[in-house]
């Protein structure tokens, strides 16, 4: 977003972005030293999954079928990085990217501030951006919260930062994202004990105010997204000048072409819908967009774009991979950051992926898996490895007497 942003860089530098790191780990590895998993064998079963999918169904969109490429790679990319280096990375590199995209997105919303459309388009023309630098400061609140050990003034820097970005992308009328970090936050900080618990509930506190106050202060636009949720649910009647979607279909119904609360309750409608036909290998890759009542959409959930696009085994398949990650970092979550980070982490991104999921974008769903296929595949040696080191620091720590 930056790149194309502030330098003007196209797709290529993307596609650069999302390739180089993953070439330069794959020649880096230490490939003697890795030992296949569950972990890896789901991933790798889903991969095939995909693709015989493709092969059946073809594609309509040559770009969308190499982004979903890449994206699937990106396991391959947490699986041979160390959690701890990424927690690391995101603390350090991840910080200043959200800093430099709450600084562009107040200039958007100051010269924005009482557009109609609500959402400020940072560098005049994205939209989107504050929902996505929303989750990029999620993965770095998830990355200090879970981190037990970092110095104190870096957590209040990073503390400090967040308060400030959360009621900027709050101001922006970023919802979800926002409303996703606060709880997983709050798991963060309850899987900590000690000083690292109350300060981690704390920046909680801190982050609900900020949100609160960032939303308040542009109440006539957060007031339209209020009565969206209102008539969505039914509970008030769809205004007499609202841009309806025509039908596009027999037995469509008309929709709220501004109201994104009732363009995803549709969504997930036609998924319910298409889903019992999309059979073990899938309606083809766009095929969701191409039989919904919203034309040029998709569901906006990974796990059930998987399922219709690319058939019920590899949606199966993700789900069980989500799953296996879980299983793999939650045993040592409470005692160990870099389990606690992978499994914060995981409810992340799987909570993001159901409102605003779509798997050839879904490249950090990926790596997180990834990231929780490392950990099981060291999680015994560093188990064995802690439990000696607590049997050696025990009789240091016992009371006299």
């Amino acid at each position: 977003m930056l790149a194309h942003g502030l330098l003007g860089l196209g797709s290529k530098f993307t596609g650069l972005a999302l390739v180089v790191p993953i070439g330069l780990l794959v020649v880096m590895a230490p490939w003697r030293e890795i030992r296949p998993n569950l972990c890896d064998g789901l991933a790798a079963a889903l991969a095939v999954s995909i693709a015989v999918a493709c092969l059946l169904n073809g594609f309509a969109d040559l770009k969308e079928l190499i982004l979903l490429g890449v994206t699937l790679t990106h396991y391959g990319a947490g699986r041979l990085a160390p959690a701890r280096d990424a927690r690391r990375g995101v603390l350090t590199v991840g910080a200043i990217v959200v800093a430099i995209g709450m600084l562009a997105t107040t200039v958007a919303l100051a010269e924005q501030w009482s557009d109609h459309h609500g959402k400020p388009y940072v560098f005049g023309e994205f939209d989107a951006a504050p929902a996505q630098f929303a989750m990029l400061l999620g993965i770095v609140v998830i990355a200090a919260v879970t981190s037990d050990r970092l110095p104190r003034m870096a957590f209040a820097g990073i503390s400090m930062l967040a308060v400030l970005a959360a009621a900027v992308f709050a101001a922006s009328m970023v919802r979800f994202s926002l409303l996703a970090l606060e709880l997983v936050a709050l798991a963060g900080a309850l899987l900590c004990e000690g000083a690292a618990r109350r300060r981690g509930l704390v920046l909680v506190a801190l982050l609900a105010v900020a949100i609160g106050a960032g939303a308040a202060a542009r109440w006539s636009a957060a007031s339209v997204y209020g009565r969206h949720l209102l008539t969505a649910t039914g509970v008030t009647a769809v205004a007499p000048n609202a841009r309806m979607l025509t039908p596009v279909a027999v037995g469509c119904p008309a929709v709220d072409f501004d109201n994104s609360i009732a363009i995803r309750k549709q969504l997930l409608a036609d998924a319910l819908r298409i889903l019992p036909e999309a059979g073990p290998f899938g309606i083809g890759a766009g095929g969701f967009a191409v039989h919904s009542c919203v034309p040029g959409l998709g569901t906006h959930n990974s796990f059930v774009e998987v399922a219709i696009e690319f058939g019920w085994l590899a949606g199966v398949l993700l789900i069980a991979s989500v799953a296996a990650a879980w299983r793999s970092v939650t045993p040592l979550a409470r005692v160990l950051a870099d389990y606690r980070f992978v499994a914060c982490m995981t409810l992340f991104v799987v909570l993001l992926s159901l409102a605003h999921g779509r798997i050839s974008h879904d490249f950090v769903l990926l790596l997180t898996l990834g990231l929780a296929g490392h950990l099981r595949a060291t999680r015994s040696t560093v188990a064995q490895n802690w439990m000696l080191r607590g049997l050696v620091t025990w009789p240091l720590r016992r009371p006299v007497g």
